[in-house]
Order: C-alpha cells, then structure tokens, then sequence
C-alpha cells in the first residue's frame, strides 16, 4: 500500500483506518454482516468467506477523493485497482475483490441497513488535505493541498530559467571513455542509486565472495560463472527490485524474465560498455567520486518489440499492469520512456532504439 499511494499521507492512513475498523474496532458487528460463511463439515469452525460493510455516503467520497488524484509511477495510481476509467463505484467494487486475498467484501454505501446495523459517518475519514504527523499530500495528489500557487508558479519558472541558463545540477556528459567488447564502463555504487564510472576490465567473482555469488546465481545467473562488470552493490541495487518487479508481471515468466535480464545486462555484462554510454554525470567535488546520473542504453528495435511485447498483455489486478507504468493507452514509447524515469531509483535512463550509435558502441 505505502509503495502504491504513500505520497499521499491522508489517502494511505484513511485506507489503513478502514481496515482497522473492520478488523479491531470494539463496535465492528454494529458495521458489518456476514454475507457468506463456509458450509462447515465435522470439527470445521465456522468462518466467514464474504462480509458486507455499511458505511454512509459521505465515508465512502471521503476515502476515494482523498485518494483518487494519487500518483504512482506517473500515472493515478486506483488506475492499478480498477483501470483508466475508475469511478467511485468501480473502486469498492475491485477493492471489496481483492486478488490478494481469498476473503471478500462487500462495501455499501446503498442506504438500507438490517436490523442493529449502523453505518459509519465520514468523519472517521480525513480529507486529502489534513495533514497527518507533520505530513500532507503533495500538491500534484491533491489540488485542495496547494498553497500559494502563484508564488509556487513562479518559483519554478525561476527554476527552471535557472536551468536553462545554467544546466540542471546533473550535467551533460562528453563521453570521453573506452568502449568495445570486454570493457565494463561502471564499478560499483558512489552515492545513492548512482554508479561510479570507471573504465576496467570484467572480474570475475572470487570463491571467497559468497554472498555475491549467491546474489548473482539468483538474480543474473546467466554470468554466475562469468567475469562481469557488476560489484555486489550493484547486484544489490537490482535485487532490491524484484519484490516489486514479481508481485506486477511474475505471472508471465517470459516478461518477468526478460525485464530482469535487461537490468543483469546493464549491470554485469563483460561487454557493458559495447552498448551504453554515460549520458550525464555528477559534477563532483573535491573527494567525491565521478558518476553517472543517466545512462543510454542502445538495443535494435527488434529488441525493444521483444520486451515490450512479451509484457502487453500481462494482467495485474484485473488490468494490464503496463498502466502501471504508463497509462492506458501504453505505447512502446511511452512504455521505455517512463522505465527510464523510474520513480523507484535517483538513476535515470534513456532507452534507445533508434537505430544511431556513438563510434565503437
């Protein structure tokens, strides 16, 4: 949940609330019903397979507005529960369907209750703007959040007059380094998601260092016994987004697979530097160390259609989980653009296919 609408304080802590009240609250059988139970066999408890919960109209606008405007990855993130064209109805539908979960849910806002049945009122909600220990909604997940437009507006003219005057903080690089088959162009993390750039010849992965080895075997074992240009922070680095990576398109190994296999390639294959180029680097200073805040990566176009087509129809939660990355109406080129800008980590990416390469690449 954090992961999906985090970014949005009020959204996340009204959803959480909802499933505390129904799961803790000491008045919860005054709120909902059991609407299906099992059919118990000799010594089986009886347990619920689908409840109903009332609450008033106003609690049901309350928990969707406040989440409704919720970015994730660039797109609104209820498009992950009930697509593009999510209404409020369509939200409790998909939400009260959870494919995480075999217990399900009725939520309803109708009006008619049964007998000793309440509904709750909205103001166990908060609206988007309220903020929560300290924190609010950014102003992009929530308009009622903004404040001082006007002098926002101009702060980021400003900014950007800045940048277009000067270059943002992460300049353009001259590649000024060594590519071609067996020459790794990056060496471990310097700062945050950012690699270290550095011309050196592949490693291979010495018996002493298991954990690597462990690392690599799971995540790339394509190079498990191969020299390679990945350090185990690099590895790291890629391990740290499989979690997520499974849980949207794991249930198509081939997709799944073939998204890992392009971070492996970018990270430890002995020919790296033969196919990216450092697009933008730091500007370090005294005692800090060069490194890449975007990096190029070129492949054919026919390698471009094989991920992306391995990965169109994936579903995830009832849709294609590519809306996740970019919108319902997911082109190839929309889809490599936004992989590039993942929100996920500080290192940015151009994905190219255009058919131009730099000398030697």
């Amino acid at each position: 949940m954090k992961a999906f609408i985090g970014s949005c304080p009020a959204c996340y802590r009204n959803t959480l609330d909802m499933l505390c009240l129904l799961s803790c609250d000491p008045d919860q059988s005054s709120f909902i019903t059991v609407a299906r139970d099992n059919q118990p066999e000799s010594g089986e408890h009886l347990h619920a397979t689908q409840l109903q919960f009332y609450f008033t109209e106003a609690f049901a606008d309350r928990l969707f507005d406040s989440c409704k405007e919720v970015k994730f990855a660039g797109t609104a993130a209820l498009h992950l529960i009930c697509g593009s064209e999510c209404t409020r109805q369509k939200f409790y539908q998909k939400l009260g369907d959870n494919p995480f979960t075999e217990l399900k849910i009725i939520y309803d806002s109708s009006g008619g209750t049964p007998q000793n049945i309440s509904r709750l009122p909205e103001t166990l909600l908060k609206t988007c703007d309220t903020p929560v220990n300290g924190e609010v909604c950014l102003c992009s997940d929530c308009p009622a959040a903004c404040q001082d437009k006007t002098n926002s507006d101009t702060n980021q003219e400003d900014t950007k007059a800045v940048e277009e005057a000067e270059g943002p903080t992460a300049r353009k690089s001259i590649d000024i380094y060594n590519h071609g088959k067996g020459i790794c162009l990056l060496d471990g993390m310097c700062k945050g998601d950012f690699p270290c750039i550095r011309n050196h010849k592949p490693k291979p992965v010495s018996s002493g260092e298991i954990n690597f080895k462990e690392k690599l075997a799971a995540i790339c074992p394509q190079y498990k016994d191969k020299p390679v240009c990945c350090s185990e922070d690099q590895i790291t680095a890629v391990t740290s987004q499989v979690p997520r990576m499974k849980v949207f398109i794991g249930s198509c190994p081939a997709c799944y697979r073939n998204t890992l296999d392009m971070l492996c390639l970018l990270s430890c294959d002995p020919d790296q530097s033969s196919f990216i180029t450092v697009a933008r680097d730091n500007q370090p200073e005294s005692g800090e160390h060069l490194h890449a805040t975007q990096l190029q990566f070129y492949f054919t176009e026919v390698f471009a259609d094989r991920l992306f087509d391995s990965c169109k129809e994936v579903k995830f939660a009832g849709t294609a989980a590519l809306h996740l990355i970019c919108g319902s109406e997911c082109t190839r080129q929309k889809f490599y653009q936004k992989l590039g800008d993942n929100p996920f980590t500080e290192l940015k990416i151009i994905y190219d296919s255009s058919g131009g390469t730099p000398q030697n690449i």
